[in-house]
């Protein structure tokens, strides 16, 4: 697959001078995005976004589910982590990441489990924070007794204090979509709400919404159409993101981000049909890995 990045604010402020843009431009990095994902030839007729201002006042929580298709626990905790999700009005935004240290209940085994659901993106996260068994799950990847990791039991109480948080950061998300390239322009506008100190990063994700595909139960039960729910499918941006803030940002201020992606197929994998498909955005600290703000934006039609 093929995947570019680029940080266009100035041109951005030149395309939409009536915008908010203007008030705060940051310029992150340019780059070039790949326009032969753009079907018209005429580059300057890309509909780039209109940001309007982004009223959301609420923090919203990452639940990162490690799972396997033959962890006979992990339904189970898949079935607390969508509870906790549906419980919480889209301020709690679950991810699948079919990955651990290791890798022993990822591992596809023929015939009842001949997928790989495995990513580059879940393998180094699961490293980077040790998630040694599953199931097991970060909650905005904040450490608790000195790991990343928690028991589903516990995802409910560590939800339920993030989201008491005041949020540092607001994201908004538009995106284009051309089904003639399978080509993918994600937008992203990123505004400090609170002066800020440190190092951080955008990230953006592809997630399939549902997959139907083996799993493991207890007792040595198979089921072959288990709905995966939000499975962690590839990454956007570089698997630890793109940088927005090297030092000290103050509140106000508005970044922004583009990138082009190839979607796969859905020919060849139904899954990866546009209306079962999301990105999920978040900003995270470079040293922590801690994430301090999420959004979900589904790509259906």
């Amino acid at each position: 697959m093929k995947i570019t990045i680029i940080c266009l604010a100035l041109l951005a402020i030149i395309l939409h001078s009536s915008c908010d843009r203007v008030e705060n431009p940051v310029v992150v990095r340019d780059t070039s995005l790949d326009w032969t994902l753009y079907p018209d030839a005429d580059t300057s007729t890309y509909p780039w976004p209109t940001w309007t201002q982004n009223t959301n006042t609420a923090q919203r929580v990452l639940l990162e589910d490690y799972t396997g298709h033959t962890c006979t626990n992990c339904p189970a905790a898949a079935v607390e982590a969508k509870n906790i999700e549906d419980a919480n009005g889209g301020n709690v935004i679950v991810m699948s990441v079919h990955a651990s240290v290791g890798g022993g209940f990822q591992q596809p085994s023929l015939p009842d489990y001949p997928l790989d659901h495995r990513t580059d993106a879940g393998n180094a996260y699961a490293i980077a924070m040790n998630m040694t068994l599953n199931p097991s799950g970060t909650i905005n990847r904040v450490i608790t007794n000195g790991e990343y990791s928690a028991f589903s039991s516990d995802w409910s109480n560590l939800v339920n204090t993030q989201l008491a948080r005041t949020p540092d950061f607001n994201i908004q998300c538009a995106f284009n979509y051309y089904p003639q390239t399978n080509g993918l322009f994600l937008h992203l506008e990123t505004e400090v709400l609170n002066d800020v100190q440190g190092t951080y990063d955008i990230v953006s994700l592809l997630v399939r919404d549902t997959l139907v595909a083996d799993q493991e139960f207890p007792q040595g039960l198979h089921e072959e159409e288990y709905d995966h729910h939000s499975v962690l499918t590839d990454n956007i941006s570089d698997i630890w993101g793109s940088p927005i803030i090297n030092g000290q940002s103050t509140a106000g201020t508005k970044l922004y981000n583009n990138y082009t992606y190839v979607v796969p197929s859905s020919d060849t994998d139904s899954s990866y049909n546009i209306n079962n498909l999301s990105v999920i955005t978040f900003v995270s600290d470079r040293d922590t890995y801690e994430v301090k703000q999420v959004i979900k934006t589904p790509l259906s039609e």
